[in-house]
């Protein structure tokens, strides 16, 4: 179950037995699907003066992170998005 876990255990505390115990997380709008893209978002609130990558497969997160300090060492921000698998 992907999403923000606060809410739903909160939820679960005050209505351990009520409707939102067996709503999705799309149902109580907590979920993250799908997924925003958080480098881009960081990138549009620097106004576009910031490196940001997303890095959805193993292979590319050398290159990705190879760039990402080149341009720290620049002077330039960086965010990485990194997509990982739950419960490995």
């Amino acid at each position: 179950m992907v999403g923000w876990n606060a809410p739903r255990k909160s939820l679960l505390l005050v209505h351990p037995d009520g409707e939102g115990s067996r709503a999705t997380n799309e149902e109580i709008n907590i979920s993250f699907d799908p997924v925003p893209d958080f480098a881009g978002i960081a990138k549009a609130a620097a106004g576009g003066d910031l490196f940001a990558a997303r890095v959805e497969k193993t292979a590319d997160l050398d290159s990705v992170l190879q760039k990402a300090i080149e341009a720290v060492q620049g002077g330039q921000t960086a965010v990485v998005d990194c997509k990982v698998a739950m419960n490995c």
